[in-house]
């Protein structure tokens, strides 16, 4: 219901009311949020049959696109092609010289595989909007537009960033699901596990991920159910770490890690030399004989992140 037309909640269809579909959608995309949005379907209704959209935030030209094809009347709507002749579809775009990347670390993407884990935890949770500079750089070296980076995309990023990492290596560290390319989030999460600049709360996020049974604490088991996601449990993670050393080392011997020894750990790890970058070869072939899979992470973490809510109550299974 959420992208019905006036006159479609009387049951009335044509294509004028794809064109209202399409408004909400073009709205959606350049917002990031809905024009009409109600838990209630008759609230909903009655907003959508008598009020009008905001459109302040919309950019430029796109304003009198998303206008006249959220019009109550279907009859004003602009067909398909009408729509294509508006000035915004033939405004010139910025030309790939002027997409200059909004940030530039020094280097992406930590060796650390559960500092990759718990990043690509936080960069679940974050939308577009939260990282407006890190998605406008993606948005730069994507430039086929396909919201994944292929290889050959992500040098030509590097290269941009005046990062002298090797692709192949980085590829191999950022495609946490194994795919053959880099999404947003992947990219998003590269970027959080080397600048040194994750937040409390971020961290925090992450951290109740882990914390299967919400006691306060991470445990071995806990650990190993989240790095081995959706395969069997393991011990040998991909970078050659064990889940006791990670333990360890997160947890200063306590043998569970807190809050406070998982957020030193993640901090440190952003400052600290990395270890040596395995080959993509070499990294690739870790995940065999036991090893865990970045994609059987990548499984549990967006379960989690797209649970509304977690049993706090229940044990660590």
């Amino acid at each position: 219901p959420l992208y019905l037309s006036p006159e479609a909640f009387e049951g009335h269809l044509s294509e004028k009311s794809d064109m209202w579909a399409t408004g909400i959608m073009l709205y959606e995309m350049l917002l990031l949020r809905r024009p009409f949005q109600e838990g209630s379907v008759f609230v909903l209704w009655s907003k959508i049959a008598k009020t009008e959209p905001k459109l302040d935030d919309l950019p430029g030209s796109s304003r009198d696109v998303v206008k006249a094809l959220l019009m109550k009347d279907p009859a004003t709507r602009p067909t398909a092609r009408g729509c294509r002749e508006m000035a915004w579809f033939s405004e010139e775009k910025p030309s790939t010289e002027a997409m200059k990347p909004k940030v530039r670390p020094s280097a992406i993407g930590a060796t650390n595989y559960f500092h990759r884990a718990a990043a690509l935890c936080i960069a679940a949770e974050l939308s577009m909007k939260d990282m407006p500079d890190v998605f406008e750089t993606f948005k730069a070296i994507d430039k086929s537009g396909s919201g994944r980076l292929t290889q050959s995309q992500l040098a030509e990023g590097l290269q941009m960033l005046g990062i002298t990492q090797d692709p192949a290596e980085i590829m191999a560290l950022l495609d946490m699901d194994q795919s053959g390319d880099v999404s947003y989030t992947e990219f998003l999460a590269g970027i959080l596990s080397t600048d040194g600049g994750l937040s409390e709360r971020h961290m925090k996020e992450a951290f109740d991920m882990f914390d299967i049974d919400g006691d306060g604490s991470i445990s071995t088991h806990e650990l190993r159910s989240m790095l081995s996601g959706d395969g069997p449990l393991v011990d040998i993670l991909p970078d050659g770490h064990s889940i006791d050393d990670i333990i360890a080392e997160a947890g200063n011997g306590e043998g569970i890690i807190t809050f406070a020894s998982f957020k030193k750990y993640l901090e440190s790890a952003s400052t600290t030399a990395a270890p040596p970058v395995l080959s993509a070869p070499a990294f690739q072939s870790s995940f065999a004989n036991g090893s865990a899979a970045p994609s059987d992470f990548v499984v549990a973490t967006r379960s989690a992140a797209s649970s509304p809510t977690r049993d706090k109550t229940q044990g660590s299974p």
